[in-house]
């Protein structure tokens, strides 16, 4: 059950603020029973179920957000922007450990307190030369305390971690030029941005029995940790004999951490900097209005990030330790498509291949490969080390988008995605093995009926997916993940609602009519079972 409000006052015919803010209380989440594995038709361990069969612990929470946002017009073509916004969750536990998989009923890891923060001023619009701007300086703060409760050892961990980001961009684009007698014309859109992060991590351990608190030398991560990111960047857009546009440009990145180390823990001191160009090139032909045929190449860069080179913290497939040597992943995505905009049809559809150099992935590790001063790696069901895939890492897939008005108030849509991944084996054999978490082939389709003159909607929709028997070494210990695979279904929905004057809104989704048990790849729940949603919306 949740609400929220909100109010906009005008002070003049340039100033208006927006202040608002809302709370939500989630109860436990009430599937149509559990799902069964592929392999031996059993239940998997994740999530863990009340006795009522439906009910799924460890789902949960609070949560409060609040916002206010000013904006100032300067000029016709030009205005100020200043906003806060701020997000605090409580009391969620992490699903698939609380109960984490073959551990006492009662051992759960906590999210306390998680708080999100960010404040920021811009200058948007036209300005002298600089067109399309967007001028912005942010502060963001990131908040999280963390409770692993182990009743049965006497033991509770405690973590609080803390990053506070300082960011500024700037973007913005040159006036479009013309010539060739009108045929061509021409535009630069340019940008720099610079961010950095500080990271603040501390750990505990309480023996509930005799009540002792031990402070651990280092939380998830180091504290101290800095990173700063740098980046700039220039596009060319140009346009041809209106049915031709090509669009090309550059990036220049610059990463760069900075670690202090931690003897106790053995956490090494890390003073690394990663800097390279990346560029992208596409092309759009237009052979008839409504219709465009498009051609992408774009490279990528990812630099390891704080996450990667220190962390050490309990993720889906099992512990994950760092590795301060990590490499920088490199990609190249190849990709083509095609848009069609009738007067009663909408239609997108998109293939792509993408190659990865390098890519950050995790390994399988012994536990005696486990860092010092890190009881949870040793005590885990599995443990994982960030490493560089050996090779190439290639991702195939393809996504459509059909959108057809059959009558005036009838309208169909039909969404279908697929996606294929294969890399090497992050053991270091010479085998290659699929890549983690890749969806199976999914899709959607509605049916909505509108009519102009009420305001009322219905509509009934379908959500589908194959079964994914394609797993990872990491997905084959992921708790998430069920034996052999997660089993395919079909989901159907009703939805209906009534809007007046564009003042009052009331809507109701009625979810899952026929009470299919089912799971999307990867989740740590079950999908809700049979249920009703409604919202209520509106403005004086």
């Amino acid at each position: 059950l949740g609400a929220r409000g909100e109010a906009e006052v005008r002070a003049g015919p340039r100033v208006a603020v927006v202040v608002g803010g809302g709370y939500r209380d989630v109860g436990l989440l009430q599937s149509a029973g559990p799902i069964r594995d592929l392999t031996r038709g059993m239940r998997p361990a994740v999530p863990f179920y009340e006795p009522d069969g439906v009910t799924q612990r460890g789902t949960g929470f609070r949560e409060a957000t609040f916002d206010v946002r000013a904006v100032v017009q300067i000029t016709e073509r030009l205005r100020a922007v200043a906003a806060l916004y701020g997000y605090r969750q409580y009391d969620a536990p992490r699903t698939d450990q609380c109960p984490p998989p073959l551990a006492p009923e009662r051992e759960c890891l906590w999210f306390e307190e998680q708080f999100r923060t960010l404040a920021y001023a811009a200058l948007r619009g036209d300005a002298g030369p600089f067109r399309a701007m967007d001028l912005n300086v942010s502060y963001q703060r990131g908040h999280e305390r963390r409770r692993r409760d182990r009743p049965q050892s006497f033991v509770e961990n405690g973590f609080i971690d803390g990053i506070d980001t300082l960011g500024a961009s700037f973007s913005a684009e040159t006036p479009r030029v013309r010539f060739g007698g009108q045929r061509f014309s021409l535009g630069v859109r340019y940008g720099v941005e610079a961010w950095h992060d500080r990271v603040s991590s501390q750990a505990w351990t309480t023996f509930t029995d005799v009540r002792i608190t031990r402070a651990l030398s280092r939380g998830q991560y180091v504290d101290g940790a800095r990173y700063l990111l740098l980046g700039g960047f220039a596009e060319v857009d140009l346009a041809a004999w209106r049915w031709l546009r090509v669009r090309a440009g550059g990036r220049l990145a610059h990463s760069a951490a900075d670690v202090p180390a931690d003897v106790e823990s053995q956490s090494a001191a890390i003073d690394r900097g990663f800097t390279l160009p990346v560029a992208r090139i596409g092309i759009e032909i237009i052979p008839t209005p409504g219709l465009s045929l498009l051609a992408n190449i774009d490279q990528g860069f990812r630099a390891p990030n704080l996450d990667d080179l220190t962390s050490r913290q309990q993720a889906g497939p099992g512990f994950q330790f760092e590795n301060p040597d990590l490499r920088p992943e490199r990609s190249t995505t190849w990709e083509l498509g095609a848009r069609l905009r009738r007067t009663r049809v909408e239609a997108e559809a998109w293939a792509y291949a993408t190659q990865i150099d390098d890519a950050i992935t995790r390994a399988i590790r012994m536990a005696s490969e486990c860092p010092p001063m890190t009881p949870s790696c040793a005590n885990a069901f599995s443990r994982f080390r960030l490493v560089n895939a050996p090779g190439t890492t290639w991702v195939f897939g393809a996504e459509a988008v059909v959108r057809v008005h059959l009558l005036d108030a009838l309208m169909l849509s039909l969404t279908w995605a697929w996606a294929w991944g294969e890399g090497p084996d992050p053991s270091g054999s010479s085998g290659r093995v699929p890549v983690s978490r890749i969806p199976p082939m999914n899709g959607t389709a509605e049916l909505r009926w509108r009519h102009a003159r009420s305001g009322i909607y219905l509509g009934a929709g379908m959500r589908w997916a194959l079964e994914q028997t394609r797993l990872a070494p990491s997905d084959l210990g992921d708790a998430r993940i069920p034996l052999g695979g997660t089993p395919g279904y079909a989901v159907a929905d009703l939805r209906m609602g009534w809007r007046y004057r564009n003042r009052v809104t009331v809507s109701a989704v009625l979810e899952n009519l026929a009470n299919t048990a089912y799971r999307v790849h990867g989740s740590s729940i079950d999908g809700p079972g049979r249920g009703i949603m409604l919202l209520i919306s509106g403005g004086l």
